[in-house]
C-alpha cells in the first residue's frame, strides 16, 4: 500500500516576487514560501473499458472507420481487486460491452478480473500495445495497474473467443440450523430433522481469490452453482447471519457434516470433469444471547397480552407452524394448556412463538426460528427461548399462576 502526500509550493509575492526555492539558504525578505499540504488523495482514479466477442480470436478488437466491427459482450461480470487480492467492487458490462469502475482510491494498485461466460475462452493476451488488444490472462485477470495520482485507465479490455467448452460441473448443498451444534445434520429415516436456513448468501471463489458466483439459499437451505468450469479449483464462503456462529468443521467424513471454518469458508477443492459436488455444507449454531421472555404459564393465564403478537388462542396450531405436530384441530389456546400431556413440545412452542412475536419483549429469537424449531422437534431449544425474565404484567384473565 502506498500513501501519497502531496504538497503545493505556493509563492506569494510580497512587494517584489523573488520566486520559490527549496534551498536551505534564507530567502529574500521580500518573498515568502508557503508550503500547503493538500493531504491524502481522494477517490479520483478510474478503471474500465470493454469486453468483446473476438470472433477471429486474434486478440485484437477489429474495427473500421465507423468503429468496432466485433460486438461487445453484454452482462459479463467484472471484478476489481487490489493486487493483494481484496475484492473492491463488482460490476457488469453494458449492452455494448463497456464497464467502468469510477471513484477508485489511488493509494493501491489494482487488477481487473473477468468472469468467463459459458461457451467462451479468453483471447490471446497483449497481442499489441495500442489499447485495442486483450489484457486478460488465462486466469481471467489483468496485470496490476498503478493508479497513483488519480490515474485513469480506459484500455483494460477482455476478448472472448467463441466455441469454448461449455462448463458442466456444479457445486452446492445446504445450510442448516445445527440445533445441538455438533457439526452433524441430524436425520432419521424420513430425512433431515434439523431445518435448513433460507436466504443465506453464498459466494464461490477460485482458489486464486476470484469471485465467480453469488447465490442465496432457498426455503430449504439449499444452494447450487451450476455451469462451473472444471478446469479450476474453488472454495465456498458463507455470509454468517446475525445471531449465529458456525458449527464445528469436519466432524465426520460422510457428507453430512459442516465444511466451513470460523472464517465462513471451506478449504480449496478440485472439481472433476463435469462433476456434480453436492456435499459442501454449512451448519449454523444459534448464539446464546440474553433477552426477555415470559413463561408458558404466563401466556396460559394472560390472553390479553396475546393481541400485539398477531396470534389468537383460536388459531389452529399446525396451520400456524406449517407442519404436523398435533395432527388435528388443536388451537394455540389448547396447546398452551396441555403441559402435562405428551405434547410438551406444543406447550413450549406456543410460548416461544408469543415471546418472539411480542413487540414489548426483547427476545433474540425470531418467529421463523421458533417455527423451524417446533417442526424440528427441538423442545429444549424452545424452552431456552422462554427465558423467565418477563417484562409484561397485569391482565391475568384466566386465573391460575404465572406472572401477575
Amino acid at each position: 500500500m502506498r500513501h501519497h502526500l502531496r504538497f503545493l509550493c505556493l509563492c506569494i509575492a510580497v512587494a517584489m516576487t523573488a520566486g520559490c526555492s527549496d534551498s536551505d539558504q534564507p530567502t529574500s525578505p521580500s518573498a515568502t514560501n508557503v508550503l500547503v499540504p493538500i493531504g491524502p488523495a481522494e477517490t479520483c482514479a478510474s478503471i474500465g473499458d470493454r469486453v468483446w466477442i473476438d470472433t477471429d480470436c486474434d486478440g485484437f478488437q477489429d474495427k473500421n472507420d465507423q468503429g468496432f466491427t466485433e460486438p461487445g459482450a453484454a452482462g459479463v461480470t467484472v471484478n476489481l481487486y487490489t493486487c493483494e487480492g481484496q475484492l473492491v467492487a463488482t460490476t457488469t458490462t453494458d449492452a455494448t460491452g463497456f464497464y467502468l469502475f469510477a471513484n477508485v482510491e489511488d493509494t493501491s494498485d489494482y487488477k481487473v478480473c473477468v468472469v468467463l461466460p459459458p461457451g467462451y475462452t479468453f483471447a490471446p493476451r497483449d497481442a499489441a500495445n495500442d489499447g485495442t488488444d486483450s489484457d486478460i490472462g488465462p486466469d481471467g485477470c489483468s496485470g496490476c495497474l498503478d493508479v497513483s495520482g488519480c490515474g485513469t485507465f480506459r484500455a483494460t479490455d477482455a476478448g472472448l473467443c467463441p466455441g469454448g467448452t461449455e462448463p458442466c460441473a456444479s457445486i452446492g448443498d445446504r445450510v442448516w440450523l445445527d440445533l445441538d451444534c455438533d457439526g452433524f445434520q441430524d436425520k432419521n429415516d424420513a430425512g433431515f430433522t434439523e431445518p435448513g436456513v433460507p436466504d443465506v448468501t453464498v459466494n464461490l471463489y477460485t482458489c486464486e481469490g476470484q469471485l465467480v458466483g453469488t447465490t442465496t439459499t432457498d426455503a430449504n437451505g439449499a444452494y447450487l452453482f451450476s455451469n462451473v468450469d472444471d478446469a479450476l479449483d474453488y472454495y465456498v464462503c458463507f455470509v454468517l447471519p446475525v445471531g449465529y456462529s458456525f458449527a464445528p468443521k469436519d466432524a465426520s467424513s460422510d457428507g453430512t457434516d459442516s465444511d466451513v471454518g470460523a472464517d465462513g469458508c471451506t478449504d480449496c477443492f478440485g472439481v472433476g470433469e463435469c462433476e456434480e459436488i453436492r456435499s459442501v455444507d454449512a451448519g449454523l449454531c444459534r448464539e446464546e444471547a440474553e433477552g426477555e421472555g415470559c413463561s408458558p404459564g404466563f401466556w396460559k393465564n394472560h390472553y390479553t397480552h396475546w393481541g400485539p403478537t398477531g396470534y389468537s388462542p383460536d388459531d389452529v396450531f399446525d396451520d400456524v407452524f406449517g407442519c404436523t405436530v398435533v395432527g388435528d384441530g388443536t388451537t394455540l389456546g389448547d396447546a398452551i394448556h396441555i403441559e402435562q400431556t405428551h405434547n410438551q413440545l406444543a406447550f413450549q412452542g406456543v410460548a416461544a412463538l408469543l415471546n418472539a412475536s411480542h413487540p414489548g419483549i426483547d427476545n433474540p429469537t425470531s418467529p421463523d426460528d421458533v417455527k423451524a424449531m417446533v417442526c424440528a422437534g427441538d423442545k429444549d431449544g424452545l424452552t431456552a427461548v422462554n427465558i423467565e425474565n418477563c417484562p409484561l404484567s397485569g391482565g391475568n384473565t384466566n386465573g391460575g399462576g404465572g406472572n401477575k
